[in-house]
């Protein structure tokens, strides 16, 4: 077979105009849009997964309440005394301010990123809607252990009220 070369019988016409699926078209999203006469914002939404039903969400949780700085942390370290659950140590230090603060620490040990996230925001929440009960005044720093990111509003809120509450006890002793 005489001339029967690979270039020899490919048309150029085929590599002329390649099509590329993956850029968009007018034509790629007409479904949607007759499948929908509504914006996709417009439509009703899948429920979002709410970690925090029981609480109160429009508290908020201002920088006076919190433990920040690092050198607040390593203060807190020298003076600080703990209190242990099975899911959190709750390091505690009597201040001379009007009001408690909170510090949180949650290492890896305890999860991923969005669990130990998570961990924070149940504890967070603890905080702001319980920190006017605990009596006395008080610098906390609450360690999660390992184990804390599979637990519940509800759990969190028993282990630590738990720790409030002997606290309430050694400021009325104190």
């Amino acid at each position: 077979m005489q001339g029967t070369g690979h270039e020899a019988y490919i048309s150029a016409e085929q590599y002329l105009s390649p099509t590329y699926p993956w850029f968009s078209s007018a034509h790629v999203h007409q479904e949607r849009s007759q499948r929908s006469g509504s914006p996709p914002s417009a439509r009703p939404q899948a429920p979002r997964r709410r970690y925090l039903e029981e609480v109160e969400l429009s508290s908020t949780f201002p920088p006076a309440l919190r433990i920040r700085k690092s050198g607040e942390y390593q203060r807190h370290r020298s003076r600080s005394r703990a209190f242990r659950t099975s899911h959190f140590v709750v390091a505690w230090a009597a201040t001379e301010r009007e009001h408690s603060r909170l510090g949180l620490t949650v290492s890896r040990r305890v999860g991923r990123a969005h669990q130990r996230n998570r961990v924070k925001r149940l504890v967070r929440t603890w905080f702001r809607n319980h920190w006017r009960e605990i009596s006395g005044s008080w610098d906390l720093v609450v360690i999660a252990r390992p184990g804390a990111a599979a637990l519940d509003y509800a759990t969190v809120v028993a282990q630590l009220e738990h720790a409030g509450r002997w606290l309430s006890k050694r400021a009325g002793g104190a």
